[in-house]
């Protein structure tokens, strides 16, 4: 839920910070939010009932330390989005699995893996549990079609690639063409959901398809967006889709060069029924102080 007059998103309801000397009154949640935004301040407490207000110069992203308060709302000028937002959250933490809240899934809790901590450029990955790979064959088919012989040429696009995690742009939901967490077996890095090959197929529609691509984002809490569709890409080029469900994309393809590939970019989309279990990463907590004033 946001508070669109100043943007405010309510994180959790009946919990309140155990000291509350700084509590003072409103006229209404709208008054309380006025005040926090005139004190600079990024998140307020605010009981509906008696129109308590506390206002805290840090925002909470945790229960952890909060104590039972019945009636009080916790409002945050924004979630933790981001893995800079995690980096800022807590200095201490170290790159792995971390809860996050982005806008551009309304602000439900996603699992996504923060690579890069350290640095001033941390980035987002989602870590995948089934095989997901491509592959672009080596050669092309030579003689008679009845054969399906293939030449000993080894082509420049040649290559298997195996991703163990996959990058996400936080704020679009767009998978990122990224090779950090790969698992290269032979030739050069391929492109993710492609089934690409240079085997001049046109010539040899009796034989197989010999590129590869497979995706598979179950158990990640994601979907791939229903409306992303595979088409033939390429010269002279063929697809064969063996399976695209909402987790998956398998699919073989062929050319000269060509093959099957998304069209256009690919989405990931909250799936809410397979959101991993809360054990599975770090609900982040943030260091803030507050004086008995509300201000650092």
């Amino acid at each position: 839920m946001v508070f669109k007059d100043f943007n405010f998103i309510l994180f959790i309801s009946n919990y309140v910070i155990p000291d509350q000397s700084s509590m003072f009154y409103t006229r209404s949640r709208l008054h309380c939010a006025i005040i926090t935004r005139g004190r600079g301040h990024q998140s307020f407490f605010y009981h509906r009932d008696i129109r308590a207000c506390i206002t805290l110069s840090e925002k909470i992203n945790s229960a952890q330390n909060l104590t039972y308060g019945d009636g009080f709302q916790y409002w945050i000028d924004s979630a933790i989005s981001s893995c800079e937002d995690i980096k800022r959250c807590n200095p201490s933490y170290v790159d792995g699995e971390y809860w996050l809240y982005p806008a551009i899934y309304n602000h439900t809790r996603v699992k996504i893996y923060c690579y890069g901590l350290s640095s001033s450029q941390p980035k987002e990955y989602v870590t995948l549990h089934h095989l997901n790979k491509a592959i672009t064959p080596n050669g092309r088919y030579y003689g008679s079609s009845s054969n399906c012989n293939i030449d000993e040429e080894l082509g420049f696009r040649q290559g298997e690639t195996a991703w163990n995690k996959i990058r996400l742009d936080i704020t679009s939901g767009q998978v990122l063409e990224d090779h950090t967490f790969t698992i290269q077996t032979s030739g050069v890095p391929r492109d993710y959901g492609w089934a690409f090959s240079c085997s001049r197929i046109k010539e040899y529609l009796s034989c197989p398809k010999r590129g590869y691509g497979l995706v598979d984002v179950r158990d990640t809490g994601f979907q791939l967006s229903p409306s992303r569709t595979w088409s033939i890409y390429g010269w002279e080029a063929y697809c064969d889709i063996i399976e695209r469900t909402t987790y998956r994309f398998e699919g073989r393809g062929d050319g000269n060069c060509g093959g099957c590939s998304p069209d256009g970019k690919l989405y990931l989309e909250v799936d809410s029924p397979t959101v991993p279990d809360l054990s599975a990463a770090v609900e982040p907590s943030c260091v803030f102080r507050m004086s008995s004033t509300g201000r650092e």
